[in-house]
């Protein structure tokens, strides 16, 4: 609706905008998908994307190819910083800021200090960077983290978890 509006009131710049999309299942299709949309569909800005671990692939197309990539869903930690270059944007917020803006909640209602969690984490970049931001809250304010299941994220529950 947005492409629409905005061809209608003439366009960016006077140039239309033509939006192509693709799914990136995985990160090496991921920068393959992206790499074939500059050079051969004439994409001029890369957009998109919630795995963090195509991202970082999709960050390095971006880079290698002088083109902007507006991230603009993935959220490990681990995409800003070192791993970051200055044709990304990121949009979304980074797994420390959200552990940091719940952990606060829950302190307020005296659910940290001196509590014990068990934590069950995405096996992926996303939940072992989510589970590091944990960690490092947990300790800095005197809860105790009793263990951590890392869950594939192509497994179902043969029962219900109570």
């Amino acid at each position: 609706m947005a492409e629409e509006e905005i061809n209608k009131a003439g366009g960016v710049m006077g140039r239309q905008l033509d939006v192509m999309s693709e799914d990136s299942v995985q990160p090496g299709d991921a920068a393959t998908k992206a790499q074939r949309m500059l050079e051969q569909d004439g994409a001029t800005v890369l957009m998109g994307e919630i795995s963090s671990a195509s991202a970082v692939t999709i960050m390095q197309v971006a880079a290698r190819n002088k083109r902007l990539f507006m991230q603009v869903g993935a959220r490990s930690d681990s995409l800003r910083g070192k791993g970051c270059n200055k044709y990304t944007f990121h949009v979304d917020i980074p797994n420390t800021v959200m552990v940091n803006a719940v952990g606060k909640a829950l302190m307020r209602d005296n659910l940290v200090k001196g509590k014990k969690f068990h934590t069950l984490t995405a096996d992926y970049i996303f939940g072992h960077d989510l589970l590091k931001a944990a960690k490092s809250f947990f300790a800095a304010n005197q809860a105790t983290l009793t263990g951590d299941e890392l869950i594939a994220t192509d497994v179902t529950a043969s029962a219900p978890i109570c």
